[in-house]
């Protein structure tokens, strides 16, 4: 059986799926279910964001939800709201995390199955955090619409990276809520209760995480490593766009500027090869250009025709 291992990411889904008893016995036995996509409908795009922990993923994949309207989907989201729903299987994921266990694939993707299948992601998702492993990465484009490992021209993924030593930096900030589990950071996302959570109904005390010591972080950046740069150079070449972002330098409005510009860079190209398939032309000179500007403009080309003849009369 394939395993990843988990850390917890920014605040809690709301709308993750409840139906406990089935999503328990699903996710342990792999059977009685029938398979969704992890890609949503096929007219849904679909934005996955990796990076290794600490450069800032939870945030630019809120921030990319707020702009695009898209939701945000976190791997340890999900699994830190089935913990807190206190149910058999929040249970037994618990108890794996809390040993120091990997928490196996096919328990995540029987979350992601329920989630993405919720009407909210219909026009495009978000992925934080997954696929993380080249077993998922494998798995997650043969169970996207028209899938079976061929290139998705409606996928696009955003590679973070920054320098170990701002990573530390980070690291050495963090703040976890003990009780709700959502995360602060005293200098970037300061708590307006102090020392406590300042979510509405919830006053737990904000405490740092284990794995955040430094003693932890070098050996989670390298393993990190390890699993994802075969999931980077498996994606690169399957999907419509990978980027590499440096996460390290700006705010994070910044950052996000630069993944949204590469962002509309791939809805243009794929605009330009929806509309002029390969070897078709569609005239040279001033016509070619109009016809170009339909496309990006998305202006019909009945119209855009119109335009060039009345051009060249």
């Amino acid at each position: 059986m394939t395993a990843e291992g988990v850390y917890f990411r920014e605040n809690p889904i709301q709308g993750a799926a409840t139906d406990t008893g089935a999503v328990q016995e699903d996710a342990a036995t792999g059977s009685g279910r029938e398979e969704r996509g992890l890609g949503g409908s096929a007219d849904g795009h679909v934005i996955v964001v990796l990076g290794p922990p600490g450069a800032g993923k939870g945030t630019q994949a809120a921030l990319l939800s707020e702009k695009l309207g898209f939701p945000h989907v976190s791997t340890g989201d999900m699994l830190r709201d089935r913990i807190l729903i206190g149910d058999d299987f929040g249970k037994a994921i618990a108890g794996r995390i809390d040993v120091g266990h990997f928490v196996p694939d096919e328990w995540i993707e029987r979350l992601l199955e329920e989630r993405v299948s919720l009407p909210d992601c219909r026009h495009g998702v978000i992925l934080d955090g997954y696929p993380r492993t080249l077993a998922q990465a494998q798995r997650f484009l043969e169970r996207m619409p028209g899938g079976n490992g061929h290139p998705s021209k409606r996928v696009f993924v955003v590679r973070l990276h920054a320098a170990p030593e701002m990573l530390a930096e980070r690291f050495a900030g963090r703040r976890q809520c003990s009780a709700c589990g959502a995360l602060f950071h005293l200098r970037y996302q300061p708590s307006l209760a102090g020392e406590r959570c300042d979510r509405p109904d919830c006053s737990g005390v904000l405490e740092r995480r284990l794995d955040d010591r430094p003693e932890f972080v070098a050996g989670r950046l390298a393993d990190f490593e390890a699993l994802t740069a075969p999931v980077t150079n498996f994606l690169r070449d399957r999907v419509a766009r990978l980027v590499s972002i440096d996460a390290g330098s700006g705010s994070p409005e910044q950052i996000q500027e630069r993944v949204l510009a590469d962002f509309f860079e791939m809805q243009r190209g794929s605009a330009r090869t929806a509309r002029f398939p390969a070897g078709e032309r569609v005239g040279e000179g001033m016509g070619a250009r109009v016809m170009e500007q339909a496309t990006l403009l998305e202006i019909p080309h009945e119209a855009a025709a119109d335009l060039v003849h009345e051009d060249r009369s």
